[in-house]
C-alpha cells in the first residue's frame, strides 16, 4: 500500500519503497544463567528492536520484533536501511512496556531495559546473521545464601530493573517528595495524633478504651485469638528471636472480653512474661508471667500505664517487622519478580503493573531500616537484625493468596474489619468484569501465567502451619488450602495453575484462581498496605506514647517514672516515623501518574458514600507500595 506523508495543508501519495533484498537476524534471550542456578529460562514476548549502530550519529532503525515463548526473535530487516554504501552494524536493544491511560484509554510506553548493552556486530554482510543465545540480567533473584525470602537482585551488573519498576518520571517524583519530607528536620515535626487529642482534649490515647481501638481499627489491626476461658487475646511473643541485650522487651499478652451486647472490646488483663536473662541475648527460659489489671495496679501510680506501654511496644515493633514490612512489602515483592520476569502480553499485566509501581525501590531503601545495626529497628528496639529476618520467615511461612479473604467483624466498632469486607466485594466486581473483558486474551497468553507460577512456588519460603485459634480463620494460609512441595519442603505459597493451556475441563478453576490472585495483590498493595503505613505516625510520632523499645524494666517501681529512652533515640523514632507517611503521592483517586484503571476509580466512587458510613474517606487510598 502506498505511504500517504503530510506536509502542513496538503498531501501526497508517495512511491512505495521496494527493498533488492532482505536480511534476517536471529537470536535467542535467556535469563542471566548465574543467577538462575544454570537453568535455561527464556525471556519470551520481549520487544527486540535492530538498529544499525553509527558512532557519529543517531543509529538507524532497521526493524522490530519479539520473542517468542522459547525466546527466539527473529527480525527481517533491509540492509540498505543503514544507508548508502554502508554495511550494517548490527545493535540490538530490549523494550519493556509499561500501562497507562490517557483519555481514558490504555496506552502503552516503551521503555528501555537500560541494563542491556549487547555488543555491537560490525560490517554484517551474511544474510542470515544469528546473535547466537544471549544472557540478559533482568529481574534476577538475590542468592538464595544472601536472602531468607524471594527478593530482587540490585547490582550495577543487574539490568537496572528498578528503572522499569515504575513509569519514567514517577520514580523522580518520588524521590523530590521524600526530599521535601527532610525539610522538617529544620523546621520540626508536627504533633501526632495523639499528642494532639490530649492536646485539643478530644481524647485520651493511654486509656483501656484508646488500646482497644488500636488493637481493632489501629496500625497494627490485629488477628484476635480466642482463649480457653472465652476471652479473646492478643499475643506478642520473642520466641525464636535474639535481642540485643540493650532494651527492654519481654512477652506482652492483651485479654479482651465481648461486652455491650457485641458492640465493643473491653480491656481484661495484660500478661507480662520477662526471658531469662533477656539483657544477655536470646534466652528461651521464661521467668513466671505476671498479669496485670487496671484493679490490681491501683496502689502503684503510673504502673497499669506502663504495662499498657509495654504492650504498645511490641504493638509497634511486631506490626512494623511482621506486618507492614514482611506482609505486605517483602511478600508482594515475591509476586513482583516472576510477574515482570514473565507476564507481558497477558491482560493482567495491565491490570496489575500500576500497583506494583516503586514497590522493590522502596523495599531496597527500607532494608537498611530494618536489618542494618545502625538502621531504625535494631537502633531503637530490642530486635538484632536476624530477629528481623526471623520475624520475616514466620509471616512468609504463613502469607498466601490462595483461599484469602477478609476477616468478619468481631463487634459493632470493628470498623478496619467492616471497611475491609467493604473494600474486598468492589474488587470482587472490579476484577471479575476485568476478566469478563478480556477473557480470550488471558486464555491465549496463559503460557505466561504458568511461567509466572512456576518461578513464584519455585522460589517460595517453606510453609509454617499456624496452629493458634482465631476469631475466623479468613485470612489464615491453613493447612488444609493446598500447597506444593519443592525438593521435599512444603511451600507457603500454593500455585497459581498447574496448566500449560486452558480448555474446557480446566478453564474455570484457572480463571477462578487467577482472580483470587488479582484481588489478593490489589488488596495488599492498596488498601490493606495504606492503612497500616499512613497511621505510623499516629503511632511512632510521640516516643513517650509508644516506641521500639525501653532502656530499662518500666515496671519496677524506681522506674516507673523515668524517662525510658533517651532524646536522641526519641528524635530518630519522630523522623523515621514521619518519613513513612510525608510522602502524599500516588493515590488511586489522584492518579497523578495517570495509570489508575478508570473502571477501578469508577467502583470506588461509587461506593464513596458507603465508605464514608464507615468513617472512611476513599481519597486516602494508595495506588501501590510507594512509601
Amino acid at each position: 500500500s502506498k505511504a500517504t506523508v503530510s506536509v502542513l495543508y496538503w498531501t501526497y501519495k508517495a512511491k512505495p519503497y521496494k527493498p533488492l533484498n532482505m536480511y534476517t537476524a536471529r537470536g535467542r534471550l535467556i535469563f542471566d544463567k548465574s543467577r538462575n542456578a544454570g537453568k535455561t529460562i527464556p525471556i519470551h514476548n520481549m520487544l527486540v528492536k535492530l538498529y544499525d549502530h553509527d558512532t557519529l550519529s543517531s543509529n538507524d532503525l532497521l526493524e522490530v520484533g519479539c520473542t517468542d515463548l522459547n525466546g527466539y526473535f527473529k527480525i527481517i530487516y533491509d540492509p540498505a536501511k543503514a544507508g548508502w554504501g554502508d554495511k550494517p552494524d548490527l545493535k540490538i536493544q530490549l523494550y519493556d512496556l509499561i500501562p497507562s491511560y490517557k483519555n481514558g484509554k490504555l496506552v502503552q510506553q516503551e521503555v528501555l531495559v537500560v541494563g542491556f548493552d549487547h555488543p555491537v556486530v560490525n560490517d554484517v554482510t551474511i544474510s542470515n546473521f544469528d546473535f547466537g543465545e544471549i544472557e540478559v540480567k533482568y529481574w534476577e533473584y538475590r542468592p538464595v545464601e544472601s536472602s531468607y525470602s524471594p527478593r530482587l537482585y540490585i547490582n550495577a551488573d543487574a539490568g537496572f530493573p528498578i528503572a522499569q519498576s515504575a513509569p519514567p518520571g514517577r520514580m523522580a517524583e518520588l524521590r523530590k517528595r521524600i526530599a521535601q519530607s527532610l525539610l522538617y528536620r529544620q523546621v520540626g515535626f508536627p504533633l501526632n495524633e495523639t499528642q494532639l487529642m490530649v492536646k485539643d482534649g478530644t481524647g485520651e490515647p493511654r486509656s483501656d478504651e484508646y488500646l482497644v481501638e488500636m488493637a481493632l481499627n489501629g496500625f497494627y489491626p490485629c488477628k484476635f485469638k480466642k482463649a480457653g476461658d472465652g476471652r479473646l487475646f492478643i499475643d506478642f511473643s520473642w520466641a525464636g528471636m535474639n535481642q540485643t541485650g540493650v532494651r527492654y522487651a519481654p512477652d506482652t499478652t492483651a485479654y479482651f472480653r465481648v461486652a455491650d451486647g457485641a458492640k465493643t472490646l473491653k480491656l481484661d488483663s495484660i500478661v507480662v512474661t520477662e526471658r531469662d536473662g533477656y539483657a544477655r541475648g536470646y534466652a528461651p527460659h521464661m521467668k513466671k508471667p505476671v498479669e496485670y489489671t487496671a484493679e490490681n495496679c491501683k496502689g502503684t501510680e503510673g504502673l497499669w500505664d506502663n504495662v499498657k506501654k509495654l504492650w504498645r511496644i511490641n504493638y509497634l515493633l511486631f506490626g512494623e517487622a511482621y506486618e507492614h514490612i514482611a506482609t505486605f512489602h517483602y511478600n508482594v515483592e515475591q509476586y513482583i519478580l516472576p510477574f515482570m520476569r514473565h507476564v507481558r502480553k497477558n491482560p493482567i499485566r495491565n491490570l496489575l503493573f500500576p500497583h506494583f509501581n516503586g514497590t522493590v525501590w522502596i523495599n531496597e531503601k527500607a532494608d537498611p531500616l530494618m536489618t542494618d545495626p545502625e538502621g531504625l529497628v535494631p537502633l531503637t528496639s530490642a530486635a538484632t537484625p536476624d530477629a528481623v529476618e526471623f520475624a520475616t520467615r514466620e509471616a512468609f511461612g504463613k502469607n498466601n493468596w490462595l483461599d484469602w479473604r477478609p476477616r468478619k467483624p468481631i463487634t459493632e466498632d470493628h470498623r478496619f474489619a467492616k471497611v475491609q469486607q467493604k473494600y474486598w466485594e468492589m474488587l470482587e466486581v472490579y476484577v471479575a468484569e476485568y476478566f469478563k473483558e478480556h477473557a480470550a486474551d488471558i486464555e491465549k497468553e496463559w503460557a505466561e501465567i504458568k511461567c509466572m507460577s512456576d518461578e513464584l512456588v519455585g522460589h517460595a519460603t517453606p510453609y509454617t502451619q499456624d496452629e493458634a485459634v482465631y476469631t475466623d480463620d479468613h485470612e489464615v494460609n491453613k493447612a488444609s488450602t493446598q500447597h506444593e512441595t519443592v525438593n521435599g519442603v512444603t511451600v507457603a505459597v500454593s500455585a497459581i495453575t498447574k496448566d500449560e493451556a486452558l480448555g474446557d475441563a480446566n478453564r474455570q478453576e484457572n480463571m477462578d484462581r487467577l482472580q483470587q490472585l488479582c484481588r489478593y495483590l490489589i488488596m495488599f498493595t492498596t488498601m490493606k498496605h495504606c492503612w497500616t503505613n499512613d497511621e505510623q505516625y499516629l503511632v511512632g510520632g510521640e516516643p513517650d506514647f509508644c516506641s521500639f523499645g525501653v532502656d530499662f524494666n518500666i515496671l519496677e517501681k524506681e522506674n516507673i517514672h523515668k524517662p525510658p529512652l533517651t532524646k536522641e533515640i526519641c528524635d530518630r523514632l519522630i523522623a523515621d516515623s514521619w518519613f513513612t507517611v510525608a510522602n502524599k503521592w500516588g493515590y488511586i483517586m489522584a492518579d497523578e501518574a495517570r495509570d489508575m484503571n478508570p473502571n477501578l476509580k469508577k467502583h470506588l466512587e461509587d461506593r464513596r458514600k458507603e465508605f464514608k458510613a464507615l468513617g472512611y474517606d476513599i481519597d486516602v487510598i494508595r495506588c501501590c507500595i510507594n512509601t
